[in-house]
């Protein structure tokens, strides 16, 4: 499996028709899903998609609370 890496989460990459699409591996609790019509696009929204939830999640939480893995 294909997969990205960004602040040490991991995120699969998937295709279907002309979209890249995946999801971030290894959260309790909390989904989040990105997408793109290229792989610079694809990372982007990965990438926002770690921020954001690091900025909302972990000032709330203790790091290893968050995670399954």
């Amino acid at each position: 499996m294909n997969t990205l890496e960004y602040r040490g989460y991991k995120g699969t990459i998937e295709t279907e028709d002309d979209t890249l699409f995946g999801h971030v591996l290894g959260l309790k609790n909390v989904i989040i899903s990105y997408e793109g019509k290229n792989i610079d696009e694809l990372k982007d929204d990965f990438q926002n998609g770690i921020d954001n939830y690091v900025k909302i999640y972990n000032f709330r939480i203790f790091e290893s609370l968050s995670r399954i893995y």
